[in-house]
């Protein structure tokens, strides 16, 4: 690949030449030749060579697109999109965030003006800002730019499935990530598995292009499974990606052979996590090794990632007691993150105070305690600064290692100044008050360790306050405030009457203060059962939580938990004489519709929705399952199709069988099949359920229009306000597409069939009838969907 880099300079310096005599000509091309430069420098790993090219592509499509606009601009936001990924990759996030949120702006407009052409562009500048504001920390923005991406990627490969189906699985895994990071796992766990499922119908079809695709899934469901402990699982995920990135590696050896070194990293953590650290240490091993070759043939791009290797390295050493062993590993992180720091400290502090951090545990338990405290020391002065810069990405880390110093300083009898370090945390975060009050919250921590309980009472009762609804971490700092109290009473009984003076909201802080810990245990593992029928499952199997205890701890939970006050309400109910399973059905129901619209991936693979419908048709086909789905509505027009549809498959479901219900959707013969059974038995309810498959999945506006029309008709009830008369239904209908000569006859018959069936409906339907056969000389010539 190094080789392709010459010829790119060459193009580069051509182009340049040109440019002096005919810039109206060779600018452009000019331009693409410098970004052709800065992709090739990036193959290669010389990504702080692959920034200026990527620069000045930007700097002359911004001079280009004011001049000619309408030429020019598509290309600026590609420009825009390539360079905020060049700084992204070499650490310099907080600039890359600039790039992208413009180039979203520009495609934004672009797509108001010609959705068809630039609609792809904007799902593309969409996913690349939510990477990006996700890496300086801001996760609730690039969670809900993910999911505008995924939105618009879902309606293109519902349109298009083959073009853009790749992208859907790509935008559920950036959702994913960024779920994982404002703690919303379990969501971010549905999110990859769906990515997953898509894959592996991708790989069914196509091996040799989505293989890597589904190796990378598969990696990425195993990292989000790990984040809610489930690591028997992520560990087998994982070691399935890294068969797959092996086989790669050994056909393809410069594409796979990182992704391979990657994912093992990946296999030995999920091994150390699933209590195996001894098997872990292998793929550690090997990592580090594939991790050294590309380094020695490419420095620039595999420094980094040997370093982290390293360090992972030294940590399962450590973890099977080999202590001493992984001290050299440790050290060697530190030296190669000191030399990236030379060139590039934006990009790299961060590593290496990760490296700091960890080579002064490492050192401390050889009883190298001065060294231990010097690397202790020193990550924490680099990682204040990061917080102190961006304290959203950076706060959790400069917490891990003043916790690390203070027990440093402790274990040399400097308490003091181990309390003076928090102090000064709290003092430096001063004018962000939730900042203040987290490490407010782990100076008490270390009071508490050091027996220091009544100055503990004294910091932990002003955080104690019930926060404002939208401030998720002031809410886990009252609830960990509120623990802390909560053990110091019952190690010391007489702090008691201080807590309740500090606190001052009196009957409530007895409550918070009496809460047992076997009550908040009990009801955690009860809020964490993944679905409501794990949830009454627990309640049958666990009848203490109707004991008096569960309330007062559910009454914490509420803190953190939105689904806390829910089951609250559950045990009120359930106390007060609601059988359980009475009380769960409108939950459980809920929650089978929402599993059950999610296995259609946005109406992409009917399949294995009629599969999820089959194997839950207890609970979906029942009566109250179609009366929720009645009252089931929502403002995002690609949802509220899905739910139309799903209302009109669960009628037939229920009327014909799962099999005969999906027929009509997945084959158009089927379904024309059905319609003319349906004309046949002058049957309106089946004729309106088809219509709206006709619409919303055949696209046939106009022939489903007359279906639904003459479903109206065929009943005693009004046409409703919202849907007048025919003719003006009809011609609506006709502006999205017009229908065919054929359309039109096949409209006629079918009504003249009908009214011979229902002459008491013959009025009625006449006008339908009427409607439909309008001015059709202006018809299209297409053929007729039947």
């Amino acid at each position: 690949m190094t080789e392709a880099v010459v010829p790119a300079q060459q193009a580069v310096s051509l182009y340049r030449d040109l440019s002096q005599d005919s810039p109206s000509t060779h600018r452009p091309k000019l331009a693409m030749a410098l970004s052709n430069l800065s992709n090739r420098l990036r193959a290669v790993g010389r990504r702080q060579e692959a920034v200026e090219p990527a620069q000045e592509a930007v700097r002359i499509r911004r001079e280009l697109a004011r001049d000619n606009p309408e030429a020019h601009t598509p290309g600026l936001a590609n420009s825009l999109n390539s360079l905020s990924l060049r700084l992204a990759a070499v650490g310099r996030r907080t600039e890359a965030v600039e790039p992208a949120r413009e180039a979203v702006r520009i495609r934004r407009e672009l797509t108001g003006d010609n959705p068809e052409t630039h609609t792809r562009g904007l799902a593309n500048s969409l996913n690349n800002l939510a990477l990006r504001l996700g890496e300086v920390g801001r996760y609730k923005e690039a969670v809900s730019l993910s999911q505008e991406a995924l939105g618009i990627r879902r309606e293109l490969a519902r349109q298009n499935p083959t073009a853009h189906t790749r992208d859907l699985a790509g935008s559920l895994e950036t959702l994913a990530l960024q779920l994982s990071k404002v703690g919303r796992h379990g969501e971010a766990v549905k999110a990859a598995q769906e990515a997953l499922g898509i894959r592996r119908r991708l790989v069914r079809d196509n091996p040799a292009i989505h293989t890597p695709d589904l190796a990378d899934s598969l990696n990425t469901l195993a990292l989000r499974l790990g984040a809610v402990e489930q690591w028997d699982r992520a560990l087998e995920l994982a070691q399935e990606a890294a068969t797959l990135y092996r086989d790669l590696a050994h056909e393809y050896p410069a594409a796979h052979t990182p992704d391979l070194a990657m994912v093992l990293n990946n296999v030995a953590m999920a091994l150390a996590e699933a209590g195996r650290p001894e098997e872990a240490l292998e793929p550690a091993w090997e990592a580090v090794r594939l991790r050294r070759e590309l380094a020695r043939e490419t420095p620039a791009a595999y420094l980094p990632n040997l370093a982290l290797a390293l360090s992972n390295l030294a940590k399962h050493l450590a973890a099977v007691g080999r202590r001493e062993e992984a001290v050299p590993p440790a050290e060697e992180a530190v030296r190669l993150y000191r030399d990236l720091c030379r060139t590039n400290p934006e990009g790299f502090l961060s590593g290496l105070a990760m490296a700091l951090n960890n080579i002064g545990v490492h050192l401390a338990r050889v009883g190298r305690r001065e060294e231990a405290l010097t690397a202790a020391r020193e990550a924490v002065d680099i990682r204040r600064e990061l917080a102190r810069d961006n304290p959203m990405a950076h706060l959790s880390e400069f917490g891990e290692s003043l916790d690390n110093l203070a027990r440093r300083l402790t274990e040399g009898g400097q308490e003091e100044a181990a309390e003076q370090s928090y102090r000064e945390a709290v003092e430096t975060f001063g004018d962000r008050p939730l900042v203040a009050a987290q490490f407010s919250c782990r100076l008490a921590e270390f009071l508490l360790s050091v027996d220091a309980h009544e100055a503990a009472v004294h910091t932990l009762c002003p955080l104690t306050a019930h926060p404002p609804a939208d401030t998720d971490v002031g809410a886990h700092i009252a609830l960990r405030a509120r623990g802390l109290l909560r053990q110091v009473v019952r190690a010391n009984p007489e702090q008691r009457a201080t807590v309740l003076r500090l606190c001052g909201d009196g009957d409530q802080a007895r409550r918070w203060l009496d809460v047992t810990e076997a009550a908040l245990e009990l009801t955690s593992s009860w809020l964490d059962t993944p679905t409501w029928e794990d949830s009454r499952a627990f309640l049958h199997a666990h009848p203490d939580l109707l004991g008096v205890d569960a309330l007062p701890a559910l009454g914490e939970w509420t803190l953190i938990d939105t689904t806390a006050d829910l089951h609250r309400d559950l045990l009120r109910r359930i106390a007060a004489g609601t059988p359980i399973d009475v009380a769960y059905r409108p939950l459980v129901v809920r929650e089978a519709l929402a599993q059950w619209f999610r296995s259609s991936a946005g109406g992409t693979d009917w399949a294995n929705s009629a599969a999820h419908l089959t194997a839950h048709a207890d609970n979906l086909l029942a009566p109250d399952a179609a009366l929720q789905l009645a009252a089931a509505n929502s403002s995002e027009p690609d949802t509220e199709r899905l739910v139309r549809i799903h209302r009109a498959i669960l009628a037939l479901a229920v009327r014909y069988g799962v099999a005969s219900a999906y027929g009509p959707v997945t084959d158009p013969q089927a379904l024309c099949t059905a319609l003319r059974e349906a004309v046949s038995a002058a049957d309106h309810e089946t004729l309106g359920l088809l219509a709206v498959i006709e619409e919303l999945v055949s696209e046939a506006p106009w022939a489903s229009a007359v279906h639904r029309l003459a479903s109206w008709a065929l009943t005693d009830e009004p046409v409703s306000a919202e849907e007048p008369t025919p003719e003006p239904v009809l011609t609506a209908a006709a502006r999205q597409r017009k229908p065919t000569a054929e359309e039109r006859r096949r409209a006629a018959s079918e009504i003249a069939t009908l009214i011979a069936a229902r002459p008491d409906r013959a009025v009625e339907l006449s006008l339908v009838l009427r409607a439909a056969m309008g001015d059709h000389a202006r018809s299209a010539t297409q053929p007729g969907e039947c």
